[in-house]
């Protein structure tokens, strides 16, 4: 409970500073200036995941069987972790050298990729921390990474500095801080190896078990940079920042549906050998998803529209409510966010199965699909475009995590219904507001009314059964989440 307890109160703590953040940088650099830093961030941010290569997952599932083999197993993957580095170096310098003629200085490759470097090499002993049960301090180190970043930002701001060098070396600063204090805490921490034995596996058998895990976390990266890709080449760098912006809302939001995931692992692993006790656990799991959505929705979107204007400059929501505004944007990606924590049972459950190449195989098809709606929708249709790809993509996600899960046919009947109704609902809200151009700032109202019907009437849907109606007062406290009506 402890650990737990640390990794909920960090992830809070770090995804408000990283708003802070992104405050304080939009304001810092122009529109068009931003965009550039967002693609950087991105490229160097997907050719740099090689050094993570997956390897953190395998330091959580070998330490807490075997403690003392936990340092030299840290130091055999950091050192791996340097060579995929020396291969990144050469990549990315290529890379920079090529984009000299942009007017881009070699220096601001340079600190943005020693900043990526050292946060990558960091995870390894985070992994060991939090296996050895001291998510506390890998809580810490994390809050002291980006306390200094968003200070390093104020400073700037301050003094009225905007170059993108010296944001580059603030983000590097930050991450010499948290590798110095997570290095120097691991090897506190771990418990000294007795005698000569290690009983780690081998590092070849660790880096082919650890690509089907790179594997997916690259493709999780890349499906949520694609529209910015394609923006940039066809709408240009204002576009990508607008996007961004956006972005930085869904994704934060979107860190819920992780956290659940995160959540469930553990309850589904528990039971995974008895399918009636899973199904029971899946059933449970999805009555408290239905239950949060309406009321997460109207929070996301109603706190989108009071805040975003106070946190974010007029350059970003300036625009009509079709989608060419940051505030339009987050509207219309809201639906992904539902679908995103519709679709984290599922994910779960593909990753639970004995072939972890089918986890990594529900992602590429994702971002396959995603690729293509990219290419379909935003070169016509721009931002709006953008945000139509994300709910495709996750869309798709949703429904192949579902055929992919093995439990298809057994929850077909109590879950498969409101998940097609709040898909539809969605989507119908979606064609809504792209059609009816007089609709203007009314649309807004019409697509929260709409979402939130179709959430409601897929909730009270969930319950329907032909064994049992529950009465009227046990499916509004289920919806409040004040009871667990567990089917028997």
């Amino acid at each position: 409970m402890r650990d737990a307890s640390s990794h909920i109160g960090a992830d809070l703590v770090v995804l408000a500073l990283g708003v802070l953040c992104q405050m304080v940088l939009v304001r810092l650099v122009t529109t068009s200036t931003y965009g550039t830093w967002v693609l950087l961030c991105n490229a160097a941010g997907t050719l740099f995941l090689l050094v993570h290569f997956g390897l953190p997952t395998l330091v959580a599932r070998h330490v807490p069987r075997s403690p003392t083999d936990a340092r030299p197993m840290v130091r055999r993957l950091v050192g791996a972790q340097a060579s995929l580095l020396l291969i990144c170096g050469v990549v990315g310098g290529a890379l920079a050298l090529s984009s000299a003629s942009f007017g881009l200085p070699l220096v601001l490759f340079g600190l943005l990729f020693l900043d990526l470097a050292l946060h990558h090499l960091a995870s390894v002993p985070r992994a060991g921390l939090r296996a050895l049960g001291r998510a506390p301090w890998d809580a810490a180190a994390r809050i002291i990474e980006r306390g200094v970043l968003c200070g390093g930002y104020v400073l700037m701001l301050l003094v009225g500095a905007n170059d993108l060098i010296l944001i580059a070396g603030v983000g590097m600063i930050s991450n010499v801080a948290s590798f110095g204090v997570i290095w120097w805490l691991f090897h506190r921490e771990a418990p000294p190896r007795l005698g000569t034995q290690d009983t780690s596996p081998s590092l070849r058998k660790m880096l082919w078990l650890g690509l089907p895990i790179f594997l997916t976390m690259w493709f999780q990266r890349t499906l949520w940079d694609v529209n910015e890709y394609f923006l940039a080449a066809w709408n240009g760098l204002n576009a990508v920042a607008t996007y961004h912006v956006a972005w930085v809302v869904i994704g934060g939001a979107l860190s819920i549906p992780l956290a659940m995931r995160q959540a469930m692992l553990p309850v589904f692993s528990a039971c995974k050998d008895d399918r009636a006790a899973l199904l029971t656990e899946v059933r449970r799991s999805t009555r408290i998803l239905h239950a949060i959505l309406p009321l997460g929705l109207l929070i996301l979107v109603g706190g989108s529209l009071l805040l975003m204007g106070v946190v974010f400059p007029d350059a970003y929501l300036e625009g009509s409510w079709r989608g060419d505004s940051a505030l339009a944007l987050v509207l219309l990606m809201s639906g992904a966010w539902c679908l995103g924590v519709l679709a984290s049972p599922f994910s779960v459950l593909v990753l639970l199965q004995p072939n972890t190449w089918r986890y990594a195989g529900l992602h590429g098809s994702v971002l396959c699909l995603g690729i293509i709606a990219a290419a379909l929708l935003v070169t016509p249709f721009g931002l709006l475009g953008a945000a139509a790809s994300c709910l495709v993509a996750m869309t798709g996600r949703l429904l192949l995590g579902i055929k992919m899960s093995g439990v298809c046919r057994d929850l077909c009947q109590g879950w498969m219904r409101p998940a097609l109704a709040t898909t539809g609902c969605v989507l119908a809200a979606v064609m809504l507001w792209s059609s009816f151009t007089w609709l203007g700032s009314t649309s807004t109202i019409v697509l929260l009314l709409i979402i939130t019907i179709g959430l409601t009437a897929a909730n009270v849907m969930h319950f329907v059964d032909d064994r049992q109606r529950p009465t009227p007062a046990v499916v509004a406290a289920t919806v409040l989440g004040a009871v667990d009506t567990r089917r028997e």
